[in-house]
């Protein structure tokens, strides 16, 4: 699952064919959403992955043929080794966790991460959406 606005969308044509094709390779259903969400809830376009998840998240819950986890990756991510399935990740992780997050040298990366689809899930998002960006005269 990927998205963006359509005008960052227009200057990544390639990375969104790699997705698109790593998921056919796969079989993975492939989700892009391509909709201005800062014009509806005022945050800047690096928030837009919150409200279209939460969006197919809550969708996802009420039908019964939800995959067990949604990866996120954003539009402009390749991925790099086609050969590696997304199961490669998840397989290992025990029951009760619903978060997979990379951790780099000093950061957490929220540009791809796996998300368990549980109402546990589910409100994580609502909150770091209700959280909304930090002021930058706070950090």
């Amino acid at each position: 699952m990927t998205g963006a606005t359509p005008s960052f969308l227009e200057r990544f044509p390639l990375a969104v064919a790699n997705k698109q094709c790593y998921a056919r390779v796969h079989g993975y259903e492939f989700i892009l959403d391509v909709r201005e969400w800062s014009q509806l809830h005022g945050y800047n376009d690096y928030w837009n992955r919150l409200w279209f998840l939460t969006e197919y998240l809550e969708a996802c819950l009420k039908n019964t043929s939800c995959p067990e986890w949604l990866f996120y990756v954003d539009a402009d991510a390749m991925v790099m080794n086609v050969s590696i399935p997304l199961t490669a990740f998840t397989t290992a992780v025990s029951d009760d966790i619903d978060l997979i997050l990379h951790d780099g040298a000093f950061y957490i990366n929220s540009g791809a991460f796996f998300l368990r689809t549980t109402k546990w899930s589910l409100e994580f998002l609502r909150r770091m959406a209700r959280a909304g960006p930090i002021p930058s005269d706070t950090c």
